[in-house]
């Protein structure tokens, strides 16, 4: 179990091998301590004190690589370097490597040519290969994922945009729901308490401890891992986590039923209208033009402004004068069970209610 708890003591000494996988000046460490726990913590080469104000104590050497994630997430969150401490991180847990994955040949060659400018990582993810390559100049990080390893080494070499950039991204680590179990709890079926989706887990630690985990679904992440007290505190939170899990299960499925059960009523000839913009509204219409079971066929159509000045204007649909090319789209149930069709990442169309609608103005941005 993790304990986060304020740092009261001295100078931290650091080892050759510590400082020597340091990086942006600061190493993650692990000290035992004399009560048998194990204190993980983020420490400045320069003064041997914590740069984080919590450290965290485990009471079982298997939760370290846990408690290690824990930090650097802590940290990572503050606005520490993206680069912080990753070798203290390969450190406790590493991604299978170029060799593991059986690298061979030009691609081979390609990954060596790149590991010269750039931090790389090569990783199996449940079937799929992925790289990420970080720049050490500017730190901006380039995810690829493809089905072969030397799919996503290629494009990596060729510098193809990656499937993810930004500045700020972090080499993401998925853990499977057992990354979190002791080797003995893996080998112990969890309690599933009936009508739920949970999955809990209890134990009581050598030195007495009593702890537990939960999961729902299919989740690797677990809702909560805790450490007890008492036998009551940790029995009152697994039968509050029952009855939220059974709330939150019946309200989706209720959800789920609605909307199966629900028809929208949209005919050749029906208008919708979209709303959309930044810092600007814009204001576009669209007529149905056929109707397949569930789905129909829609078209952008003209507008036109009846009211209004040159900054806003309140703007009507011009019924049959088509401007756009033919969309298929599956109506879902909008605001008060109005007709709302997803039309791109950023708008949506809405069952017109035959009001003019506002938009800005050709001297107001638009």
């Amino acid at each position: 179990m993790l304990h986060h708890k304020d740092y009261n003591g001295g100078t931290i000494q650091l080892t050759p091998k510590e400082i020597a996988r340091a990086d942006e000046g600061y190493t993650v460490v692990v000290r035992p301590q004399p009560d048998g726990t194990q204190m993980v913590s983020a420490v400045a080469v320069a003064t041997g004190k914590p740069v984080w104000p919590k450290v965290i104590y485990v009471d079982d050497p298997s939760e370290i690589r846990l408690a290690v994630h824990d930090m650097l997430r802590m940290m990572n969150k503050t606005g520490f370097p993206g680069g912080m401490a990753d070798r203290s991180r390969d450190r406790f847990w590493e991604k299978p490597k170029a060799a593991a994955l059986k690298v061979a040949g030009n691609t081979a060659q390609q990954l060596e040519e790149l590991t010269e400018g750039w931090r790389v990582e090569l990783w199996s993810d449940g079937g799929s290969y992925v790289i990420g390559v970080q720049q050490n100049s500017s730190g901006r990080t380039h995810i690829y994922r493809g089905s072969s390893v030397a799919n996503v080494v290629s494009r990596a070499w060729a510098g193809e945009p990656g499937d993810k950039a930004a500045s700020t991204e972090k080499f993401a680590v998925a853990f499977p729901r057992e990354y979190y179990l002791t080797p003995e709890l893996k080998s112990q079926p969890p309690f599933v308490p009936e009508g739920t989706d949970l999955a809990i887990w209890k134990w009581t630690n050598p030195s007495g401890t009593l702890g537990a985990i939960a999961f729902a679904a299919k989740q690797n992440k677990p809702l909560w891992f805790y450490s007890f007290k008492n036998e009551a505190t940790r029995e009152a939170l697994i039968n509050d986590t029952i009855l939220s899990r059974k709330s939150r299960m019946k309200m989706m499925q209720d959800r789920k039923d609605e909307k199966a059960g629900w028809a929208h009523s949209l005919v050749v000839g029906s208008i919708l209208y979209s709303s959309w913009g930044y810092d600007q509204t814009n204001i576009d219409f669209y007529e149905v033009t056929a109707v397949a079971g569930k789905s129909v066929v829609i078209r952008e159509i003209a507008k036109k402004a009846v009211s209004g000045d040159s900054f806003t204007e309140s703007v009507v649909p011009v019924k049959g004068r088509f401007v756009g090319q033919a969309m298929k789209k599956l109506p879902s149930k909008g605001y008060q069970g109005r007709a709302s069709i997803r039309l791109t990442t950023y708008s949506s169309a809405w069952e017109w209610d035959g009001k003019p609608k506002s938009q800005t103005g050709p001297h107001g941005g638009h």
